[in-house]
């Protein structure tokens, strides 16, 4: 059992805290103690968090840069200047054209000239960022100096690299992923399928600076509301058998677990790139984007309360699953009731539908689901069905499909990649519902008493906008002339 730092909280206690304070996200200057809210004198995990969060969001420090510059979104925000400076986009065709003479073949020219230049770049960024957290943390003979309280205090008697091995692989798809998605941006900026902001004309009036200005400081803001509707759609119990499970076999996290997704969940979370398709903005923006996706998730799921992004509410979804679907810096879960203050089996403000009533049945549920987290195994038949759908039957289609193109079948394509995964999953999960009861609640659950008039329908509204609409138009511009992106159909 870890080590765990004692001491008395800061209640209200008169300040002297310096302008710097909270700069990058630190605590007195450092990246390894705990957040102030936190009460020391009580178990890791145990401190009521609605307290802290009484006044989220913090719509003026949204405004003012201090929700960019006074929270660890400063670190994803330098983090993207220095690999934006250093390993800069290349919009050249002359050497795409080249390959794509040599090889006959627009998918070998895409992956040479647009993606691999990336590719490395990102899995070094993603590796280093990830294994620095994890390295320090579990492997480190200081790890006490760098955090010593675990969020769950039997952490080293559970080590197991099985479900490091697993984490680390899923990854690293997610990191190509999100890579490959970077290059059609890259493609399309090349090839003048969406304008963007020059580098140079974003500093030539003081119009074009307040624009990339405004955008990085909204940046986080559009992050925190893509991934509460796009999480919280992903809990639609249909969708989380077959997808968002796997993310979810971490009840106890580490670092690693963070982007931890089936290639299915990568999706939809990655549709967080859409500003850059409906609005001219800068490429930064786009590279800002991307890292704050691939980056953010390592230190917050790290499992201890006492260093940089310490994330209880987040810790506190991973064990109990049907709560926090959001973020602290915009509080959307308090306001629809699914927010959850602190470990422990009765909360004072949870309001959503699941609920657990035993301690010995959360702690049990947790130890068999992150007992789940390993590569071996054979999946259960509607689980090795939907699987054979997404990795096989859909990119089959696609590709029969994409023989001939025109605007109808490129409408099909993206169609069926933007919506084929939610369709499969309804079908499967319809299949394996053997037990008799309501549909509703064998499809839709922990949402089933929700109505479609009321919260349900919003939630999967805001969803279908922000993550399937996304894909889609962005596979369109892909495949369709320069020109025909839904871009210009918005700012004819």
């Amino acid at each position: 059992m870890s080590k765990q730092r004692t001491g008395k909280a800061n209640k209200g206690e008169p300040s002297k805290e310096s302008w710097l304070d909270g700069f990058l996200g630190t605590v007195d200057g450092s990246f390894f103690k705990a957040p102030k809210w936190v009460d020391l004198t009580k178990p890791p995990g145990t401190t009521d968090q609605s307290i802290p969060l009484q006044d989220a969001p913090d719509f003026w420090g949204m405004i003012n840069g201090k929700n960019l510059f006074f929270t660890p979104n400063g670190v994803f925000f330098l983090l993207s200047v220095f690999v934006y400076m250093c390993f800069p986009y290349s919009y050249d065709n002359t050497e795409y054209n080249r390959v794509l003479h040599e090889s006959n073949s627009a998918i070998i020219s895409f992956l040479k000239v647009r993606m691999l230049p990336r590719l490395y770049v990102n899995m070094v960024m993603v590796y280093v960022y990830y294994f620095y957290w994890h390295g320090i943390l579990y492997w480190s003979s200081f790890k006490d100096f760098y955090a010593s309280r675990p969020f769950n205090p039997d952490r080293g008697e559970e080590y197991r690299y099985a479900k490091v091995v697993h984490n680390i692989f899923y990854t690293t798809l997610g990191t190509i992923q999100w890579t490959v998605w970077e290059a059609v941006f890259i493609h399309c900026f090349a090839t003048d399928r969406l304008p963007y902001l020059k580098d140079s004309e974003a500093f030539s009036s003081p119009r074009s600076f307040a624009s990339l200005m405004i955008s990085i400081l909204m940046l986080p803001v559009w992050r925190d509301v893509h991934f509460y509707c796009a999480h919280r759609f992903i809990h639609i119990k249909a969708i989380y058998k077959y997808v968002h499970s796997l993310h979810h076999r971490n009840t106890d996290i580490e670092p690693f677990a963070g982007l931890s997704m089936h290639p299915i969940e990568h999706l939809y979370y990655y549709s967080c790139f859409a500003p850059s398709l409906y609005l001219r903005l800068s490429p930064f923006f786009l590279l800002f984007n991307g890292y704050h996706l691939i980056i953010a998730p390592g230190a917050s799921h790290s499992g201890y309360e006492d260093h940089f992004q310490a994330d209880q509410m987040h810790y506190l979804h991973h064990r109990y699953f049907e709560c926090n679907y959001g973020t602290p810096g915009f509080m959307m879960d308090r306001f629809f009731g699914t927010f959850r203050e602190s470990l422990g089996v009765n909360s004072n403000v949870y309001k959503g539908e699941h609920v657990e009533s035993k301690t010995n049945k959360l702690e049990s549920n947790a130890r068999r689901t992150d007992a789940k987290a390993t590569l071996f195994g054979m999946p259960k038949w509607d689980e090795g069905l939907y699987n054979m759908i997404v990795y096989l039957v859909l990119p089959g289609a696609v590709i029969l499909i994409a023989r001939k193109i025109d605007s109808v079948r490129i409408a099909l394509i993206s169609g069926i990649i933007a919506a084929g995964p939610i369709v499969a999953a309804f079908f499967v999960a319809y299949l394996a519902s053997r037990k008799s009861g309501s549909w509703r609640k064998k499809l839709l659950y922990p949402f089933s008493e929700e109505s479609f008039a009321g919260q349900l329908g919003v939630h999967v509204i805001a969803s279908f906008l922000f993550c399937m609409v996304p894909i889609f138009h962005c596979i369109q511009m892909l495949l369709s002339n320069p020109g025909e992106a839904v871009y210009f159909s918005i700012h004819q």
